[in-house]
């Protein structure tokens, strides 16, 4: 995701984290957050994403934080749903689907994905947590 306008800062934990489901749909969902994260993140200021595991190794949470504006409280409890899009103006035609996949693909794995304002720095942070391959039945 590093380009010549987004700098990304990762931040893991000392051991492999292992989600069992599909890699192909994980890939997808962290594409579609840091899309978001990129489209909306100031010039020059690191987008932060950190993988870290509960302290019981049975849950983990993934945080991606960029800088930048923040969402209208209004609008933070519909910004999952399809065929919204609150970008003032769009340059690669997005559809505002998205959030929508991401949050379907979050639910096939039995995780949850959530949007939230920072502040102090203004900008966005979305958190997706689950259950690790070895607590999914």
């Amino acid at each position: 995701y590093q380009n010549q306008l987004n700098k990304i800062q990762y931040f893991s934990p000392n051991q492999a984290v292992m989600i069992k489901g599909n890699p192909d749909l994980m890939a997808q969902l962290l594409d579609k957050v840091m899309d978001n994260a990129m489209d909306f993140s100031l010039s020059n200021h690191p987008i932060q994403v950190e993988l870290s595991l509960h302290p019981d190794n049975r849950h983990y949470r993934l945080t991606i934080r960029n800088q930048g504006p923040t969402i209208p409280t209004e609008k933070l409890t519909t910004v999952f749903e399809s065929l919204h899009s609150y970008r003032s103006e769009s340059k690669s035609g997005h559809l505002g689907i998205g959030l929508y996949v991401a949050q379907l693909i979050a639910r096939f794995h039995h995780a949850d994905i959530h949007i939230n304002n920072q502040y102090q720095p203004d900008g966005v942070v979305v958190t997706l947590a689950g259950m690790c391959a070895t607590d999914i039945r």
